[in-house]
């Protein structure tokens, strides 16, 4: 779980697959731009990054085990009610805001009642 938390999460206008979105590591050169390796490929910075996407990884999975990333949104199924929230860091550690109310939950939530369905990037 450790190495998941230090991934990162963006969209890139020159990747094909995943629709733009890379994950890896990202390194900001002197020049401002962002750049990421993919995750498949560490020591090959080759995709340029939106900085307005860039989210880092919770460490995290969501019920069907895909990473959970910040700006993430996630619906959370507990005792049988839904409701839909967005991961955001919050101080020092990750929170959950609800997209209701503005609420915002921390901890640690079991994996099963956790359902990513989307982010706030992409409608």
């Amino acid at each position: 779980m450790l190495k998941n938390r230090l991934l990162s999460r963006g969209k890139s206008p020159t990747m094909l697959q995943n629709n733009g979105w890379v994950v890896g590591a990202v390194v900001q050169l002197p020049t401002g731009a962002y750049y990421m390796a993919d995750i498949d490929d560490p020591l090959n910075f080759k995709y340029e990054i939106d900085p307005n996407t860039l989210g880092q990884c919770t460490g995290r999975h969501d019920r069907d085990g895909d990473l959970i990333f910040e700006d993430d949104r996630v619906e959370m199924t507990t005792n049988n009610e839904k409701e839909t929230y967005l991961v955001i860091w919050h101080d020092d550690g990750w929170a959950f805001q609800s997209e209701i109310d503005g609420d915002l939950v921390f901890g640690f939530f079991p994996q099963k009642s956790l359902k990513i369905i989307g982010n706030t990037h992409e409608k």
